[in-house]
């Protein structure tokens, strides 16, 4: 779960969802083609937080990119003479 918020943390959001969705897709192969094991049935509550966690890790990289990108665009305005302090 920690590899999952370290490469959506330091990758870009574009290769950080391609990264972890195949990472997501290579641990669920296992378990959909129909192998029982114990370990594999024991692990999947774990990964369906770590789910989660990475949907939670998304949403707040893509809410706080818009907020730098909309701080950008008011100091720019501001300098600009555009908007009044």
């Amino acid at each position: 779960m920690a590899y999952y918020a370290i490469i959506l943390w330091v990758l870009p959001l574009y290769l950080g969802i391609g990264v972890v969705a195949i990472i997501c897709v290579v641990a669920i192969y296992p378990i959909s083609v129909g192998l029982s094991f114990s370990a594999l049935s024991a692990l999947l509550p774990l990964f369906m937080v770590t789910l989660l966690v990475v949907a939670i890790i998304i949403c707040c990289k893509a809410k706080m990119g818009g907020y730098m990108v909309q701080n950008f665009y008011l100091k720019i305005n501001i300098r600009l003479g555009h908007l009044k302090n």
